[in-house]
């Protein structure tokens, strides 16, 4: 009997799935941590794997996607031996929370993958392993199209209303007055947060309630992040043009298309124009899933940051 622990260590939330002779047994759902890098960052990262996974023993091997790995791919010797402490294993398999997510999507395909939840990022990956992401540079700097950037604009449409300039939307008021109460208090509730971009991300949820009772404000904000998010897609598949055997194969996940309609129909419409005949794939499974995928089948072309031990 083998025990494959998959862990999805986001910045937001963590999930984790034990994996029993291939067979999905056991699932669990968590805090996330705010990145590798940070002064403390294996520490809050182990402090998340240790909320999802309490009670579930030792393991055989351990493969882990992690939000923000890249930058602190220096403390991934740390944080593997630190797993191994906790779950009895040298077996440690380390990449970033994207390609997991990309080989659960596409089945451990070539491909782009598009994720788009509190960030936005695509990640394109060619049959001999070459891969090119888009986007993903954090909502100082990127995420376009995200729930984050949905929710600020959003926010920034009830403040307009607030103050009584043009572009403003006073349903986008209310409902930013009823979820964080008294506007002239955002700013400080924004600056004072631990994840700006999550709790600005919340809004998005607003927004799209707005946008679905008729607020135009609201209806483009939400054609904007989808034509923002087919763009980041268009520009993850145009890296795989010329590819040997490359795929050109596209599958979306993250929480922000669990909208449904609202983004789904402009987003298509958007991706249409900027790669013709490159619909939208069914996902085949979860980020967990890639997780395990990269642990059974070593020969996929997804990056693997720090590898010890065996894969087998």
């Amino acid at each position: 009997m083998t025990r494959v622990l998959a862990l999805d260590v986001g910045k937001t939330g963590s999930r984790a799935a034990l994996f029993v002779d291939g067979v999905r047994t056991e699932e669990a759902t968590g805090t996330g941590a705010l990145g590798l890098a940070e002064a403390d960052g294996v520490a809050r990262a182990m402090a998340a794997i240790t909320g999802v996974t309490e009670g579930w023993g030792g393991v055989d091997a351990v493969t882990a996607g992690l939000a923000g790995l890249g930058r602190g791919r220096d403390k991934a010797p740390a944080l593997a031996a630190a797993l191994t402490e906790r779950f009895g294993t040298e077996k440690i398999l380390l990449t970033g929370d994207m390609a997991i997510a990309h080989a659960g999507a596409l089945g451990g395909e070539p491909g782009a993958v598009l994720a788009a939840g509190t960030g936005a990022i695509a990640m394109s990956i060619t049959p001999d392993g070459r891969s090119h992401t888009v986007d993903g540079w954090g909502y100082l700097l990127g995420d376009n199209g995200s729930a984050y950037a949905i929710g600020k604009a959003g926010l920034e449409a009830a403040l307009r209303a607030h103050d009584g300039r043009r572009g403003g939307s006073t349903r986008l008021r209310r409902l930013a007055t009823a979820r964080y109460g008294q506007l002239e208090g955002m700013p400080t509730l924004v600056f004072a947060a631990e994840s700006p971009p999550q709790l600005m991300g919340g809004f998005a949820r607003d927004v799209a309630e707005a946008a679905r009772a008729g607020d135009e404000v609201a209806g483009r904000i939400w054609a904007d992040a989808a034509r923002a998010l087919a763009e980041t897609a268009a520009a993850a598949l145009a890296a795989l043009a010329g590819s040997p055997g490359g795929s050109a194969t596209l599958a979306c996940t993250g929480g922000l298309f669990d909208v449904g309609t609202l983004l789904t129909d402009p987003f298509d419409r958007e991706l249409a124009a900027l790669a013709p005949g490159v619909p939208r794939s069914e996902v085949r499974g979860d980020a967990l899933e890639g997780a395990y995928l990269l642990h059974a089948r070593p020969d996929l072309p997804h990056p693997r940051l720090f590898d010890a031990g065996t894969s087998s």
